[in-house]
């Protein structure tokens, strides 16, 4: 293949792979609980929660006492991942 010139194959996989992105929606949510939640394997809960789902984010206490938990992916896993 000369430098520049697209061989049809590779304009197949390229249109399949913009239609997975528009396909495949990110959310990002942040979520906040309060309470007694410090200290009690909050961090290690959501880790192994999120083990099950294909979502990323992070887990942090904050100075009020409370713990921030984001996480993203694809809705329908997003979803899932606070349900559990």
């Amino acid at each position: 293949m000369e430098s520049g010139k697209w061989e049809p194959a590779s304009r197949r996989a390229w249109a399949q792979a913009r239609m997975i992105v528009v396909i495949m929606a990110a959310e990002q949510r942040i979520l906040r609980f309060s309470g007694h939640v410090q200290g009690v394997g909050f961090r290690y809960t959501a880790c192994r929660a999120a083990a099950g789902h294909e979502v990323t984010g992070y887990v942090r206490n904050c100075p009020d006492g409370s713990v921030e938990c984001a996480v993203e992916g694809e809705t329908l896993e997003v979803d899932a991942f606070v349900a559990e």
